[in-house]
């Protein structure tokens, strides 16, 4: 099992910020949002971004870089 992940509030919204101004995210950066969203302790705030994210994500306006 691994450790959980811990990035302060301020970080992941300027993560998330910059993801949906450059409609990229980098293959570790997705590794790291998909670990914090499986585990539990999320506000709702934070929820609802990495939610919003995916969406694009699958819909494509959002592309997974190298």
């Amino acid at each position: 099992m691994s450790a959980p992940v811990v990035i302060p509030q301020k970080h992941l919204e300027q993560l998330i910020s910059q993801i949906c101004m450059t409609r990229k995210i980098t293959r570790q950066d997705q590794h790291l949002l998909m670990r914090l969203g499986s585990q539990a302790g999320l506000n709702e705030q934070q929820t609802n971004s990495l939610n919003f994210l995916y969406e694009r994500l699958h819909s494509g306006c959002i592309r997974v870089v190298d």
